[in-house]
């Protein structure tokens, strides 16, 4: 599994909300092309007991991915470019 966890400490501009909501819509398209999300997202229910403020309640600060063991999709374009 991979761990996608946001460094971004502002509810706002880094919380993982929106690529929970896209990851679970892709889910139903039944590809095996889609880096699927292995447990929904988890908003935070104590952001102070992780050392966030506490605006962060409710919010998603990670996300669980099966593990893409050639890379992410960027490397392999970079690599394949070069063959």
């Amino acid at each position: 599994m991979a761990v996608k966890e946001s460094l971004i400490n502002d509810p706002v501009c880094g919380s993982l909300d929106d690529d929970d909501a896209i990851g679970q819509q892709l889910l139903t398209t039944g590809s095996v092309h889609i880096n699927h999300i292995i447990l929904p997202g988890v908003p935070i229910t104590d952001a102070v007991a992780e050392g966030l403020d506490d605006v962060w309640n409710g919010k998603m600060k990670r996300l669980i991915y099966e593990y893409c063991s050639l890379g992410d999709l960027n490397g392999l374009i970079t690599t394949f470019q070069r063959l």
